[in-house]
């Protein structure tokens, strides 16, 4: 009777609507539930002693202080949408067992969990179906607050992410399920009793104030310090490792498709289809190259500045990479070379066939002779550029190329050869150069060039200079208010 009159008491308090059953209707984990929230109810409340709570379609829960147990639940026959929860300081454990609504509408295969903060304490987290986010500790998600205690997470089957740690040894216990997902950590070591349990494809990324040598090794699944500290894990295949001070890794891959993003003394990514982004550090041998090693199978290796403001060259045919006031390194076992710098970034090509990527505020991506394959990539806010200095140049050079713009504006030349040019956002400027070539504008207004050769040129978005040159060309304007100087023509509103 005293557990039906605080249940009475709560939904007086929420003002649930007529019909609605009382908490006594609800249990979680096989305990009778204290507070039951509705879809009606945006927001759930809990009190601060141990509280029963069950969901049941509410999508903001702050269960409050107190050691509770929390099912986070649908309706029946229904799904629910995202779900923001604070579980707040306690021993906690919070179980999702509903079904998520899908995110967009329609797109089943987007579920989108929602946030989860688990709060002081030592906590156990089961997930559900959604890709949910959640964090051992911090009353926000995003918060970088501590946690000392020892948490337990076991997610279920969406791509989820798993932020803990408190920046000392790591006593947590992560288990990804089976959708895989992403794990940050921060922390020196790991504790007696922590677990990092990960899938092919699962990304683990550590942030460590420990400087010196790291020596990570995915044949071996560890990572050894200098001095003695050590990570060990399962499954992961994408390593993100930020090292503070003067701390340097060398990374050491194996048979698997593997990823890793960090500054790097050395890198052998070994057997499979690699990707490696690398800011250059010291070699761990004085006065010689830092070695980055593709391995076998086929792997690409971008060359970053670590947003530092420096200049970064990759120059494929010398099989070297340098990054002004920092080093250099020798490359080797590398099938697609790229560069990403804050400032200026350079890829020169070979004479033969070329995979080249890039983005820097100042950006010069050279194919040389042979069939290149040439992508302008876009980072965005990361590399600081401002919009006034960003200058993008892609050439292909002699031979049939395959060159992809960026969203800035920018100048591409295809060279000789037959040639396929497609630029993005901005105000471009396109010249295919000698051969039959097609061109293809963006959003912006561009300015397309076939020059020699009977080529194609389509402006597509704003309004575009369709320009064809010696031969027979045709032109298709596109969207806006396009000029077309071509023998044949369509949707070009001036000629």
């Amino acid at each position: 009777m005293r557990l039906l009159s605080v249940a009475a008491l709560v939904f007086t308090a929420f003002s649930l609507p007529a019909g609605q059953s009382v908490a006594a209707d609800y249990a979680c984990e096989g305990r009778t539930a204290t507070i039951v929230g509705s879809p009606n109810r945006y927001s759930l409340r809990g009190t601060a002693s141990a509280d029963v709570i069950v969901t049941n379609g509410s999508a903001s829960v702050s269960a409050g202080a107190g050691d509770d147990l929390v099912c986070v639940t649908s309706p029946q026959g229904k799904s629910f949408p995202a779900v923001n929860l604070d579980a707040g300081p306690g021993n906690d454990e919070v179980r999702v067992l509903g079904s998520y609504s899908s995110n967009p509408p329609g797109d089943a295969s987007t579920l989108y969990g929602g946030t989860y903060a688990l709060g002081a304490g030592s906590d156990r987290f089961f997930g559900g179906p959604g890709q949910e986010r959640v964090q051992g500790g911090g009353a926000f998600i995003g918060d970088d607050a501590a946690d000392s205690e020892r948490d337990v997470f076991e997610m279920g089957g969406g791509y989820d992410t798993v932020v803990a740690g408190d920046g000392g040894p790591f006593v947590d216990e992560v288990h990804l399920g089976s959708g895989g997902g992403r794990v940050e950590i921060a922390a020196t070591t790991l504790a007696p009793g922590g677990v990092l349990d990960g899938d092919a494809g699962s990304a683990l990324a550590i942030r460590t104030q420990s400087g010196g040598q790291w020596v990570v090794d995915n044949g071996e699944q560890t990572a050894l310090r200098d001095n003695g500290d050590v990570f060990a894990w399962t499954g992961f295949t994408d390593f993100e490792w930020d090292v503070f001070g003067q701390a340097v890794v060398d990374f050491q891959g194996s048979s698997a498709n593997e990823s890793f993003r960090g500054r790097a003394s050395a890198l052998a990514m070994g057997a499979g289809s690699d990707f490696a982004e690398v800011s250059l550090a010291s070699s761990a041998v004085p006065g010689s190259d830092v070695v980055l090693d593709g391995g076998t199978g086929t792997d690409r290796v971008d060359v970053t500045d670590g947003f530092r403001k420096r200049e970064v060259l990759v120059d494929i045919a010398a099989a070297r990479a340098m990054v002004s006031d920092v080093g250099s390194a020798a490359l080797t076992g590398i099938e697609a070379y790229g560069v990403v710098s804050s400032r200026g970034g350079t890829v020169r090509g070979t004479p033969g066939s070329d995979l080249i990527f890039g983005d820097a505020c100042n950006l010069l991506l050279d194919g040389s002779a042979g069939d290149d394959q040439i992508v302008g990539e876009t980072y965005g806010d990361e590399l600081g550029c401002h919009s006034p200095d960003i200058k993008t140049r892609l050439r292909g050079g002699p031979g049939d190329d395959q060159i992809t713009g960026t969203m800035y504006s920018e100048e591409i030349s295809g060279g000789a050869g037959n040639d396929t040019i497609r630029s993005d956002r901005g105000a471009d400027r396109v010249a295919g150069g000698p051969g039959d070539d097609a061109l293809f504008g963006g959003r912006g207004s561009d300015r397309l060039a076939g020059q020699e050769g009977a080529d194609r040129l389509f402006g597509q978005d704003a309004d575009d200079l369709v320009i064809g040159g010696p031969g027979r060309d045709q032109g298709l304007g596109g969207e806006g208010r396009d000029t077309c100087l071509v023998e044949v023509r369509r949707q070009c509103e001036r000629a």
